[in-house]
């Protein structure tokens, strides 16, 4: 047999195995969804319309004074001063009662003015990093990783997500791997 037909034997063998198979076709699946987990999930916007201008804070740096708030910083665009400042156009009334502004210019007005609204489009799921630990401390105590899976146990989604998660991946490549075990076994023959 030449490398060509070896080969080609081997792939049907694996394609045979239905089990290894799917799992292959839904871990390149998992892979290729993680490829674009900024765009899933991120604390930034992914599109930003201020003024004229469109704006993509998810890839570029954007300071508040970009639209109209006094620090250099990157904006936090989770405040809703930000969000204000974004929506109304950059109103220096954003500072005192953003949420009624932001309600305001939902309908292209504001305060019976025509205003120059924005918009905030964001990913689907608004996430950043550093929200995985709500402690303050660097080390924790026993006590306080106590109190922490205590307080959790109201939310005992987080902990079965994560290991049906981490359960799936490891069937997805048990199963791959016994395809390939099979595959390139040869004494194996699928008639």
């Amino acid at each position: 047999m030449t490398g060509t037909s070896m080969n080609r034997r081997r792939w049907q063998n694996f394609r045979r195995n239905r089990r290894a198979y799917v799992s292959l076709f839904v871990f390149c699946a998992c892979f290729a969804l993680s490829l674009f987990a900024e765009l899933l999930a991120n604390d930034r916007p992914i599109l930003v319309k201020y003024r004229d201008g469109y704006y993509m804070p998810i890839f570029q740096f954007y300071s508040e004074q970009t639209f109209g708030g006094d620090l250099r910083t990157e904006a936090i665009y989770g405040d809703v001063e930000v969000q204000c400042l974004i929506v109304t156009g950059g109103l220096d009334a954003c500072w005192d009662t953003p949420e009624l502004l932001i309600e305001d210019a939902g309908d292209g007005t504001i305060g019976y003015q025509p205003a120059e609204t924005g918009w905030i489009v964001w990913p689907l799921i608004p996430y950043h990093h550093s929200t995985i630990s709500t402690l303050d401390v660097p080390a924790p105590s026993l006590g306080e990783l106590t109190l922490q899976a205590k307080q959790n146990l109201q939310a005992p989604w987080l902990g079965i997500t994560a290991f049906l998660v981490f359960a799936l991946l490891l069937a997805l490549l048990v199963f791959i791997f016994e395809g390939v075990r099979d595959a390139f076994d040869p004494r194996k023959t699928f008639s």
